[in-house]
C-alpha cells in the first residue's frame, strides 16, 4: 500500500483508535500523524494471503496473525526491549 499525508490535527494514540473507527477508508498511525492509505495491487493481495497463510501454519497455535484490516496499537519501546 502506499501511504499518503493528509492535514489531520495531531491524534493521541486513544483519539487515533476511537476516529479511526468511525472512518470508511483506511488509515496508519505514526507518532501522533494520520496518513491515508490506498488499496493494493492484485498481485500484492495474492501474495498477502500467502504469507499470512505460511506464516500463520508455521507459528501454529503460539501466536495470532491477521491481515491489512487488523488495527493494532504496536509500542515499539516494548518491542525492543524484548530483542
Amino acid at each position: 500500500m502506499i501511504s499518503l499525508k493528509d492535514d489531520f490535527p495531531y491524534f493521541t494514540p486513544e483519539e487515533y483508535f476511537i476516529w479511526s473507527e468511525k472512518q470508511l477508508e483506511k488509515y496508519e498511525y505514526l507518532d501522533g500523524e494520520v496518513y491515508a492509505m490506498s488499496g493494493g495491487s492484485k498481485n500484492h493481495s495474492l501474495i498477502a494471503v500467502k504469507f499470512t497463510t505460511l506464516l500463520t501454519n508455521h507459528l501454529g497455535d503460539s501466536c495470532e496473525t491477521g491481515n491489512s484490516d487488523l488495527r493494532v496499537n504496536f509500542d515499539s519501546e516494548l518491542y525492543l526491549s524484548r530483542c
